[in-house]
């Protein structure tokens, strides 16, 4: 039977938009509005049909979802034609710009959008919706302008509604400027992004999205002190913003701050008392500084308003796996095993916490369940081999280290605890064998050169082991001198 065959349905529109050029608006800004014009219209007919796309296929997007997928896979294609038209617009002549233009849309881009992981879109939607709406305020405000201005009977009348124009101008260049630099953002180009935020901000020193889109971008390239600081000044502009908090806050983290990424948080919160991401986040911060009751006391918040967050469960039981209150840490993970059945890793850290309560049984148990969900985990192999090795059943252990070297190959301690079970099981050159390893890895570890040395011990090779007690002396005793 032949399998079917989905051919991708393109649509095209047309978009169509006019301005009035005359003693206010300069012939070469009409037509650059009258183009604007018809790419909104193009865009506007191109989502409805989006939307219409989508409800068929089961998608609900939000309003966010598809202005995104709109400004990101609707393509303008072929040239822009431009109409010129003379006419009269009362006692004075003008000339009336129309431009039309073809914007293509395709399903396969549709449904590439759609089987993509979803994540936040609100840095997309920050950079299209305010690029547009200033765009079309800018526009807005020119027709309303260009009538005034015909109507105008005094000169003070047309230099002030001069001045107003200008105004609505740069608003216009602002959001074109944002919406270019969203262009080239989405396609991976970030320092032509921040280029044309940066001519947006000449244009509009308060426009709060450049600041937050440029400071995006800065992050895109590792330079989180830049983005920080423009994010700095999109609170100053709007200091009740949560998000702005938010991301700052990300920035922070980033640069190992996180006492600035719980200051940023706390506000966030202090906006938002039921941001669970907030919650959750500042819960993180806290336990990375090894505050684990206050990240309790977060990651508690976030599972009073969602039960059913099966992440947090294995967060606060990490918190609780380093305060030693192993109890409390198997029940967190039992509650992620329930909530879902093939986590991996709640099987692997409930077995941590089995093991440091000597429940080696039951350790493996769990270690066994978690290889079965997620077979390519080297760690799972490795704690597993660690609790046979504890409960002296050395063949196990060596199995499990060997697989987890096929997964790590370069796994330094793999090779040294191997070469501990076969030395358990006097297999001392496979022993010596895997010490070697180690110390190919790493030159410089003393455990390993003693454990060998002691290897060559047991079997006679008494200058061997004296070389390798030696070696490990020496890098003991250099280490005690660089403390």
């Amino acid at each position: 039977m032949l399998a079917s065959v989905v051919v991708a349905e393109i649509k095209t529109y047309t978009g169509v938009g006019e301005c009035v050029a005359g003693d206010l608006v300069p012939l070469d800004r009409a037509k650059d509005y009258a183009r604007l014009r018809a790419e909104l219209h193009a865009k506007k007919q191109a989502g409805e049909y989006i939307v219409s796309y989508t409800s068929v296929q089961n998608s609900r997007l939000t309003e966010n979802e598809i202005s995104v997928m709109t400004n990101s896979i609707v393509n303008i294609v072929g040239e822009v034609n431009y109409r010129r038209e003379s006419m009269m617009w009362g006692d004075s002549p003008v000339l009336k710009f129309t431009a039309t233009l073809r914007a293509n849309i395709d399903t396969d881009g549709i449904s590439a959008y759609l089987q993509r992981q979803r994540g936040d879109e609100n840095g997309a939607v920050s950079q299209i919706q305010s690029g547009e709406r200033e765009i079309t305020d800018g526009l807005n405000k020119v027709d309303t302008l260009n009538e005034r201005y015909r109507s105008a009977k005094t000169q003070q009348e047309k230099d002030a509604i001069r001045a107003e124009y200008s105004q609505a101008d740069r608003k216009v260049l602002a959001g074109q400027k944002l919406a270019e630099g969203y262009a080239f953002y989405n396609q991976g180009k970030y320092s032509e992004a921040i280029e044309c935020y940066t001519q947006a901000l000449e244009l509009n020193q308060n426009y709060a999205a450049a600041y937050t889109n440029r400071g995006t971008a800065y992050q895109k390239l590792n330079d989180h002190e830049l983005a920080i600081a423009d994010y700095t000044k999109v609170i100053e502009l709007n200091p009740n913003e949560s998000w702005a908090y938010t991301i700052r806050g990300f920035a922070y983290a980033i640069l190992n701050d996180y006492e600035n990424t719980i200051a940023d948080l706390n506000k966030v919160l202090e906006l938002n008392p039921n941001n669970l991401e907030a919650y959750n986040n500042r819960g993180t911060a806290y336990a990375i500084l090894n505050d684990y009751e206050h990240a309790i006391a977060d990651y508690t918040k976030v599972i009073e308003i969602d039960p059913s967050n099966t992440d947090t469960y294995c967060d606060r039981g990490e918190a609780y796996l380093r305060l030693n209150d192993y109890k409390r840490a198997v029940a967190d993970y039992t509650r992620a095993i329930e909530l879902n059945p093939r986590d991996s890793y709640a099987y692997v850290k409930r077995g941590v916490a089995f093991y440091t309560m000597k429940d080696y049984e039951s350790a493996i148990v769990d270690y066994t369940k978690a290889i079965e969900f997620n077979p390519n985990e080297a760690s799972s192999y490795r704690l597993r081999g660690i609790t046979y090795r504890d409960l002296r059943y050395y063949d196990r252990a060596i199995t499990d280290y060997t697989r987890a070297m096929k997964l790590e190959p370069n796994y330094i301690l793999d090779y040294y605890i191997r070469a501990i079970a076969y030395a358990h099981l006097k297999d001392y050159e496979y022993a010596i064998a895997d010490y070697n390893k180690a110390l190919e890895l790493n030159p410089n570890f003393a455990a390993a050169y003693n454990n060998r040395g002691a290897t060559y011990h047991y079997l006679k090779q008494y200058n061997s082991a004296i070389s390798d007690y030696n070696k490990a002396i020496a890098i003991l005793n250099q280490f005690d001198e660089n403390q």
